[in-house]
């Protein structure tokens, strides 16, 4: 029986064994981003329908009766949609400022320059991959200021409340 000899030489690394890394990197990288994506959670985050109150106050009376149930609620700087309004309440705006002696004072606003405080109701389904109602990733919370626009308007309101809503 013969024995074979060994060379002695190293193995050399080739192209072959290049590509090969490269392309099991490559699919490793993909896999870790995909698990790490907020687009992946968003994709497999439990989805809950939920009604949320925006609040707008000192609305110009050429703007009075621009916001209507039935409309597409769209926030301004993505541009996704963030809902449909359910209901829209308009009433008389209330200046709040401070008197000469340091004391805050409530007044309306004179009949020339009428303002109207408007209060929103919008319904939309969200998720909650990070705690937070994210509705297309979009968070909503009380008290976040929320830059939105429907057909005829376009502005920023704050955010009073979030609720689920039961099916």
């Amino acid at each position: 029986m013969e024995q074979q000899k060994k060379t002695g030489k190293p193995k050399r690394f080739n192209y072959v064994d290049a590509i090969l890394l490269i392309i099991i990197v490559a699919v490793i990288g993909g896999a870790v981003y995909l698990s790490l994506s907020p687009i992946t959670k968003q994709m497999f985050a439990k989805k809950v329908e939920v009604e949320y109150v925006l609040q707008i106050k000192g609305v110009r009376r050429e703007f009075y009766n621009k916001i209507a149930e039935g409309d597409r609620v769209v926030e301004t700087e993505t541009l996704k949609e963030i809902g449909k309004v359910t209901g829209v309440e308009y009433r008389q705006g209330k200046y709040v400022g401070t008197s000469a002696d340091g004391r805050t004072v409530t007044s309306e606003y004179p009949a020339m320059f009428r303002m109207y405080d408007v209060t929103v109701t919008v319904r939309a389904e969200a998720t909650t991959p990070s705690g937070v109602y994210e509705i297309n990733s979009f968070p909503i919370m009380a008290g976040k200021t929320v830059p939105f626009r429907v057909p005829d308007f376009i502005g920023e309101a704050v955010c009073i409340s979030v609720s689920e809503v039961n099916p």
